[in-house]
């Protein structure tokens, strides 16, 4: 099985288009130095993969970002991914056994995010109403977009695993009962998928094993990787968003401020001769 990697596939005569990600050192790095437990590590694993079968047809530079934020025993759980096929992600709250989502976050809501390197951000936000993230990102799709979408997502200790499949606008195929009918038979298929089969085969083996009578095309698989945007500039605005007057209270505690990368943990130190060069920076800044 191909490690880290995205393959998008298509159909022939149909506007169905598919993608799988596999995930293997690339999340082992992101949840490493973490205390994320077992259950935790399925639901990020879930965002993580989602967010880049979703960045998959991306047809601009920049960001894109699922996120899931409510007020139940989990506050937030957001992932992002670029263009280039690197990804990022958090978790925020407990989790002791499983629960569905909704248990998870209570009244929540589902944000995907499309950040273009230049031009506008585009968001879009539904309610989170199913247990678990496949029917919340099918629910997502058709009353946002209006695209009918399939996802299924497999995550072990080993391995993170997601399948998406999506109709697009008529472009091929303009008859409305032939796409419904080609829509329920390919999405059929793909329900048959087990646990088992998404562990263990390859991306070329599992698709011949659903679709060998689909005329399907698949493209070659693109490296994904995990890597984190966090930088000491980005910590430097963070200090200086809490004002002077509170960095200053900081330091008549304490000889210095630490802050850690939420996102991939890394520790950036800050000395008190660090902190009011930056606040000296700051003023001048906002004076010239």
């Amino acid at each position: 099985m191909a490690k880290d990697t995205l393959q998008t596939f298509s159909f022939d005569n149909t506007d169905i288009r598919g993608a799988i990600v596999t995930l293997d050192t690339s999340f082992a790095k992101l949840v490493d130095g973490s205390h994320y437990n077992a259950e935790q590590h399925q639901l990020l694993g879930q965002f993580c993969a989602a967010n880049l079968l979703l960045t998959s047809h991306l047809k601009l530079d920049g960001l894109l970002s699922i996120q899931a934020r409510g007020n139940g025993p989990v506050d937030l759980i957001v992932s992002e991914a670029t263009h280039d096929l690197t990804f990022r992600g958090l978790l925020a709250g407990e989790v002791d056994e499983q629960h569905d989502l909704l248990a998870l976050l209570g009244d929540a809501t589902l944000v995907i995010s499309v950040e273009p390197e230049n031009g506008q951000r585009y968001q879009g936000i539904v309610p989170l109403d199913h247990s678990d993230l496949a029917g919340c990102l099918q629910s997502y799709f058709q009353q946002s977009e209006q695209l009918p979408s399939w996802f299924a997502f497999n995550v072990t200790e080993e391995h993170v695993r997601g399948v998406m499949l999506q109709a697009l606008p008529a472009d091929r195929c303009a008859d409305l009962q032939q796409r419904a009918e080609d829509w329920q038979r390919i999405t059929h298929l793909a329900s048959t998928l087990s646990d088992q089969e998404m562990q263990d085969l390859d991306n070329e083996t599992l698709l011949y094993r659903l679709y060998h009578e689909e005329q399907l095309r698949l493209y070659d698989a693109k490296p994904v990787d995990f890597r984190c945007s966090c930088s000491r500039e980005r910590m430097e605005r963070g200090l200086l968003s809490l004002g002077e007057t509170e960095l200053n209270d900081i330091l008549n505690e304490q000889e210095a401020i630490e802050t850690d990368c939420h996102f991939c943990y890394q520790r950036y130190a800050f000395t008190a001769a660090d902190v009011r060069a930056l606040i000296s920076g700051n003023h001048y800044q906002k004076t010239h």
